[in-house]
C-alpha cells in the first residue's frame, strides 16, 4: 500500500472498530434505554464522520473509485445491521453517511486508459535509453 493511502485506510479500519465496540457495548453492556439513544447517535456520529472523512482524503490523494463504493457498502451493512440490533436513529446516520460517500465516488475520476497506456510506454522507453 502507498503511504498517501494510509490515513484513508486507517480512518475506514478505526470507524470499523468505533462501530464494533459500539455493537458489543449496545449487547452485552447494561444500558438504559434512555442512555442507548444518546450514545447511539454519538457513536454513528463518529463512525459516519470517520467513514466520510476517510473518503474525501482518499479523493483528496486522488485514490480510485472504488474504494468510496466499497466505503458506501460497508456504510449500508452497518446501518441494516445497527437498525436490526439496536435503533432506527443511528441506522439513519449511517445511512446518512452513505450518501456523502456516494457524492465522493461520484466525484471521482476513474483513469483514463490512454494515460495509463501512455505511462508504461514512457517507462519502456525509459528502460531503453
Amino acid at each position: 500500500m502507498k503511504s498517501k493511502f494510509f490515513i484513508p485506510a486507517a480512518t475506514v479500519i478505526v470507524g470499523v472498530l468505533v462501530w464494533v465496540a459500539f455493537l458489543l457495548l449496545c449487547e452485552k453492556g447494561k444500558i438504559a434505554i434512555e442512555q442507548l439513544k444518546y450514545l447511539g447517535v454519538g457513536f454513528s456520529l463518529v463512525v459516519a464522520g470517520l467513514m466520510v472523512y476517510s473518503g474525501f482524503s482518499c479523493r483528496q490523494v486522488g485514490g480510485p473509485r472504488y474504494g468510496n463504493i466499497i466505503r458506501t457498502a460497508m456504510l449500508i451493512i452497518m446501518a441494516a445491521i445497527t437498525y436490526w440490533r439496536i435503533d432506527i436513529i443511528p441506522a439513519v446516520l449511517l445511512a446518512a453517511g452513505t450518501i456523502f460517500t456516494i457524492i465522493f465516488a461520484l466525484m471521482s475520476e476513474l483513469p483514463d486508459a490512454s494515460e495509463e497506456s501512455s505511462s508504461t510506454l514512457g517507462q519502456a522507453e525509459n528502460k531503453t535509453d
